[in-house]
């Protein structure tokens, strides 16, 4: 009767293992999921800062399209050549604002990637970064 209770136990001790094992292993793959999902949101909301980064720029010419557009006699529109500078100096204006709104975004990326990796070295983890200067 005692070999059936503790072949019984050696039985009831392997299944919670495999059952924990599992668990674990469905945490593991729940969690990769998880990262896999957050890396697919934060690159579609990078994609919608450089749209709106963009569509900024389209505003700030229509702006100055719409304050030519208003009728109002101002001198400008009988001098050759001012409606010629005006759409040159917005469009440069506006890639000029584009580009540095970009560029601002993505030094806050770096800027943040930098304060992740001093956290995880604070914590004991070493970061990962794949050394790209050996690549053909």
């Amino acid at each position: 009767l005692e070999s059936v209770f503790e072949n019984a136990l050696c039985r009831w001790e392997f299944l919670n293992d495999a059952g924990e094992k599992l668990s674990a292993a469905i945490d593991a793959t729940r969690s990769l999921a998880e990262l896999a999902l957050d890396a697919e949101r934060n690159r579609m909301e990078r994609i919608n800062v450089y749209l709106n980064i963009v569509a900024l720029g389209f505003a700030f010419c229509s702006v100055i399209g719409g304050y030519f557009g208003m009728n109002l006699l101002i001198g400008l529109e009988t001098k050759p050549g001012v409606f010629n500078f005006v759409i040159f100096a917005t469009t440069l204006s506006a890639i000029l604002f584009c580009l540095g709104c970009a560029r601002s975004f993505e030094s806050g990326q770096r800027r943040q990637a930098s304060h992740v990796d001093a956290m995880l070295s604070a914590l004991g983890y070493r970061p990962f970064h794949p050394d790209l200067s050996n690549t053909p």
